[in-house]
């Protein structure tokens, strides 16, 4: 199953192999997404300006569900909570999210992993990166693992980092613009992500790297 979505909260039953888009911008709802028997999940949420809330149900053994996001504010809030329950054993579940923020760029995420008790053989990860290009901005990043079972895998974590002033200037040395060099750094994380997403046609990859170029960047002062 392949799906590219827009300001869709229909909620998601995966079978087989699944890859999904979602792009959201000034939309708040929620949305629930169950991972079946046997199936493996690809998930982007790409989201401007938005309230979300996401619930991830892994209820089935040999599942498999990788949750990407993409969060861009420039002065317009994200707001998101991805909730990632697992309830079964022999599952693995991986959240990663890369936030971008601009200059009075806001945004708060809130996702957690669930582990209940009783279930084996489970491996979860948690990241949360945020990207600082602007001065005034406020992140609110509480990523967390509820573990109540021992044979679990698992880790988590949070990262803040302001865009690297060397590396800016390193590729400002090769005849690149501020503005280029900065759009490099955003491209090497979508990228990264989009990796994953092979199987859409560029068209609508293109349209996820538009998105994400916020123009937040024009007025970028250091």
């Amino acid at each position: 199953m392949k799906r590219f979505l827009k300001n869709s909260f229909v909620d998601i039953s995966a079978k087989g192999d699944s890859h999904i888009i979602d792009i959201f911008s000034g939309a708040s709802g929620e949305k629930r997404i169950t991972v079946q028997w046997k199936s493996h999940l690809a998930y982007l949420i790409v989201a401007k300006s938005s309230q979300l809330d996401l619930h991830v149900d892994m209820q089935w053994q040999d599942s498999v569900c990788q949750i990407f996001a993409i969060f861009v504010s420039d002065t317009a809030h994200v707001n998101a909570k991805i909730l990632t329950y697992i309830t079964s054993s022999s599952v693995k579940a991986e959240t990663y999210v890369v936030s971008l923020l601009g200059e009075y760029g806001k945004i708060s995420v809130d996702a957690d992993i669930d582990i209940k008790k009783w279930i084996r053989d489970v491996v979860a990860h948690l990241l949360e990166e945020n990207i600082v290009f602007g001065k005034n901005i406020s992140i609110k990043s509480l990523p967390a693992l509820s573990v109540a079972s021992h044979d679990v895998q698992a880790s988590h974590g949070a990262k803040i980092e302001k865009i690297n002033q060397d590396k800016l200037f390193y590729m400002q040395s090769k005849w690149l613009s501020s503005n280029e060099a900065q759009k490099l750094v955003i491209d090497g994380y979508v990228n990264m992500i989009l990796s994953h997403f092979e199987q859409f046609p560029e068209k609508e990859l293109a349209v996820v790297r538009s998105f994400v170029a916020f123009d937040a960047i024009k007025k970028l002062k250091y």
